[in-house]
């Protein structure tokens, strides 16, 4: 599936004007950005830089964060080029290892104190390679956020207008009870764990490398 378009959005508000298009855009990407803030990654294609530190460096298998991986720009270590000879990509786990056997990425195991390696390339999903599921929880939210403020830039305690009663992805309908929803994340929140992101947390953690990285 594709990520969600304003006109998307549009249509399952039922707005036809282009009134709102700026707010509708704006609160997709405030979306996406909580949730690869709270999954510690990125998760549209583009090209990223993911600098390791000497720590991580110890370890052959370097974690991109973004995946699946299409192509490794470059890879630096203290400011030199690696030879691409001495790694291998495996592309769907987003994975760079060392490719000569070595147990680490430093130039000895007891090595240089400082030997940063920043790993430049290009990688998330595709347009038309978003999980259906990982959709549903952004239109959720999405949701959340939209019956919150009734539409609009300034909270609305009540419904408001454009209030969201259901809408449909793919197949599958979604009913959206607001009140139960506020209820239901004002109670899941937790620690540093924005209140939308509450509710879907458990499912998040698929695609979360919160756990990867011991955070």
């Amino acid at each position: 599936m594709r990520f969600p378009t304003v006109d998307d959005i549009k249509l399952i508000l039922g707005i036809t004007d282009d009134e709102k298009d700026d707010f509708i855009q704006m609160q997709l990407d405030v979306v996406l950005a909580m949730i690869e803030n709270y999954c510690d990654r990125h998760f549209a294609l583009g090209d990223y830089e993911d600098l390791f530190l000497p720590i991580d460096a110890r370890n052959p298998y370097l974690l991109l964060r973004a995946r699946p991986v299409e192509s490794i720009t470059e890879i630096l270590r203290n400011d030199t080029t690696v030879d691409p000879g001495q790694y291998h990509l495996v592309k769907e786990k987003g994975m760079v290892r060392q490719a000569n056997g070595c147990m680490c990425w430093l130039e000895s195991h007891c090595g240089a104190p400082h030997e940063d390696l920043l790993v430049k390339y290009r990688g998330g999903w595709d347009e038309d390679e978003w999980p259906a599921d990982f959709i549903d929880i952004t239109l959720q939210i999405f949701c959340t956020r939209w019956n919150a403020t009734g539409g609009s830039y300034a909270a609305s305690s009540g419904g408001g207008t454009g209030e969201i009663k259901s809408f449909t992805v793919g197949q599958v309908k979604i009913d959206y009870d607001v009140g139960s929803a506020k209820s239901s994340i004002a109670s899941s929140a937790s620690g540093n764990v924005p209140p939308e992101i509450a509710p879907y947390a458990a499912l998040l953690e698929k695609y979360s490398d919160r756990r990867a990285y011991g955070v």
